[in-house]
């Protein structure tokens, strides 16, 4: 009998049935194949059942096989506006899952992990009070096949009456049905898919990761989509403050630390919620400890996200900085102004014209260049994007062009100030080009520069060596220069001076003085090489000379001789 054995032959079924291979073959393919009951061999001979059948057949009141689709969705949910979208779309789609429809009802939510698409289609579910189910993920695998399975038994199971919701989370692979075999060995079955999205009464969630493998057919079955995007540090600015008064635990936050905190986690809301939550429920009720609290959640929150390592910021701005002391031609402050001007229009939802803030910075290496970007980035409150060269070259045809394309259109998704460190790899002059490449992508450069909306800031150490036309549409260019005598004094004072007990004397001070070629990098090389030392075991004449050696080893390589020391 079939329900001793998983297998079965076909001419066997045929004769047992007494039907003929066609009206078997019609048979399968309706329900039971569509639920993937049933296996067919690969020269089509035999027939499997699933493990998961077996076990329904042998005991039909089994409660657990259910459980192995789908569960009851009894998941918490943060509040819907806690999610960055907007109120209209959001009651589009209550309007549209209220009820069960006549026809199908898919709504899709795509965007980057972590970005809150799960929460959000939990907090539809719980507000529409509504019958909802999720269908369960499986093994590791997640294949597809007992997926569709899963879908369709849910479908059969709860959807009568009044209807269900039905969540389909992590859909990837069950949308994407290009290149399923050669990305994932599956064949995906793109009749199945047509046809649950088709399904009269259904109401269905999908939730992706990406929908760059979803076709066109399945893309326009959908009634609604809504996508989610990291939130740029403004956005979760505002959802600080909403978290904050939701949970009445403003007053224990100045703006000074939500702002810190926005700049330093990229978090969800969810998490968000979860840390204030429980710093509240341990008793932290005054601004020090609440703000430690936090601080310590978030940082645990985000090495457990990191596979249990500690990351790291690179394009973080030194705690220490100040436009004090730096030598850059130009008056810094009124182009900080302009810079607030344009950065308040590009926030104006109304804006019409593509207007772009392009700035050049140029000079020495160490003097400053990147560093004054990422101030430029957090005295305006936006995430910084910074890419090198060695981020962008691609030695295959065609790739570094979309890495440029790409890199300019992350930063104006994420709101972010993009900063191209050696700008001159990448904005190479035509005159000079040898390989066609080299044309290619200065050319890709350039035409990003025109469409770009938002603040573009470009470093370089041989201005020379820059596209001729690419000067031109640069607003501003910054020439970044060694520091004066002051600057010496000024740099010494904010990063050095502190490493030892006692305060630097006036014959330290002119030692300092007469150094010639300093840069703010010199003094940070210098910080780091001795931060580790007591106190009582630095002194200012080690100081002083260890900033010496950086400016012989520069007049060195410059084959100047060593002047003034």
């Amino acid at each position: 009998m079939l329900s001793c054995s998983s297998q079965v032959s076909g001419k066997y079924l045929t004769a047992a049935l007494e039907i003929g291979h066609r009206e078997v073959n019609e048979i399968l393919g309706g329900t039971l194949g569509k639920i993937g009951m049933f296996e067919v061999s690969r020269y089509g001979y035999d027939l499997s059942l699933s493990e998961e059948y077996l076990d329904l057949f042998h005991n039909p009141t089994n409660r657990t096989v259910p459980e192995k689709f789908f569960v009851r969705l009894h998941k918490e949910a943060i509040p819907l506006e806690y999610h960055l979208v907007e109120q209209e779309q959001t009651e589009h789609v209550m309007r549209l899952l209220k009820e069960k429809p006549e026809t199908s009802t898919n709504i899709l939510i795509y965007g980057p992990p972590g970005t809150g698409k799960s929460s959000y289609a939990c907090g539809l579910a719980r507000k529409l009070k509504v019958p909802a189910y999720e269908i369960v993920k499986g093994d590791e695998d997640n294949k597809s096949s007992e997926r569709r399975a899963a879908i369709m038994a849910c479908l059969n199971m709860t959807n009568s009456g009044e209807g269900s919701l039905v969540v389909v989370d992590e859909a990837d692979n069950l949308l994407s049905t290009q290149y399923s075999w050669l990305l994932r060995g599956e064949t995906q079955d793109k009749g199945w898919l047509n046809h649950v999205l088709e399904t009269p009464g259904a109401r269905v969630i999908w939730i992706t990761n990406s929908i760059g493998g979803i076709e066109e057919s399945v893309l326009r079955r959908f009634a609604f989509s809504i996508q989610f995007r990291q939130l740029n540090r403004r956005q979760r600015i505002q959802l600080w403050d909403s978290v904050l008064r939701q949970n009445k635990a403003k007053r224990l936050l100045s703006q000074t630390s939500i702002n810190h905190l926005a700049g330093r986690y990229r978090v969800s809301a969810g998490a968000m919620d979860l840390a204030v939550k429980k710093a509240i429920e341990a008793g932290h009720t005054d601004l020090e400890s609440f703000h430690r609290a936090m601080t310590l959640a978030l940082d645990s929150h985000h090495v457990l996200l990191n596979n249990g390592e500690k990351p790291s910021n690179k394009d973080r701005l030194e705690n220490s900085y100040s436009l004090e002391g730096l030598n850059a031609e130009g008056n810094i402050e009124s182009i900080m102004e302009q810079l607030g001007a344009f950065d308040g229009y590009l926030r104006k939802p109304d804006h019409v014209k593509r207007f772009n803030m392009n700035l050049l910075f140029y000079g020495p290496p160490g003097t400053g260049k990147s560093e004054l970007a990422r101030y430029i980035g957090d005295r305006l409150d936006r995430e910084i994007i910074c890419k090198r060269a060695s981020d962008l070259l691609n030695p295959y045809v065609g790739m570094t062009e979309s890495y440029i394309r790409e890199a300019f259109r992350e930063a104006e998704r994420e709101e972010a100030v993009l900063v191209i460190d050696e700008a001159d790899s990448l904005l190479f002059s035509r005159d000079r080009a040898v390989r066609s490449w080299e044309i290619s992508f200065t050319n890709e450069f350039l035409s990003q520069m025109e469409r770009y909306r938002g603040i573009l800031i470009c470093t370089t150490n041989r201005l020379l060596d820059l596209d001729s036309a690419s000067i031109r549409r640069f607003n501003h260019k910054i020439e970044f220069r060694y520091l004066t005598s002051e600057g010496n004094v000024t740099f010494y004072q904010k990063l050095l001076s502190s490493l030892v007990d006692e305060s630097p004397d006036k014959k330290t001070l002119e030692a300092l003085q007469s150094i010639v070629n300093l840069a703010p990098g010199d003094f940070k090389v210098v910080r780091d090489r001795y931060s580790f030392y007591p106190g009582d075991e630095v002194s200012h004449g080690v100081l002083v000379q260890a900033l010496r050696e950086e400016a012989k080893i520069k007049a060195f390589q410059k084959g100047k001789k060593e002047v003034g020391f």
